[in-house]
């Protein structure tokens, strides 16, 4: 069974995952404050940033202020943008 920990050590943190769900968030590696668009709007209320989790390690993970404004890692934000469960997602993102 391929674990949240496996997934996210072969995505770099999640980063890979978060850039080919939103490839508009690039622009926001390294970046400070910088924000970027998940929908339609005129100013962009989501941002990236990678973090120190107690569980995982170094992961990156997204907040979208347009929304809840909570943050959520890759696995989550892939499970909600594809409506799939996690078994779905270990066969969809693997773990290498």
């Amino acid at each position: 069974m391929i674990t949240v920990q496996q997934i996210l050590s072969a995505t770099n943190g999640g980063l890979d995952i978060i850039l080919s769900l939103y490839p508009q968030a690039q622009k926001c590696v390294g970046q400070k404050n910088k924000h970027f668009a998940i929908r339609n709007e005129k100013t962009p209320s989501a941002c990236l940033r990678q973090y120190q989790s107690k569980k995982y390690g170094e992961i990156w993970q997204v907040s979208d202020f347009g929304g809840d404004g909570r943050g959520e890692n890759a696995i989550d934000i892939y499970m909600r943008e594809k409506g799939f469960d996690f078994a779905e997602v270990t066969l969809h993102v693997g773990a290498g």
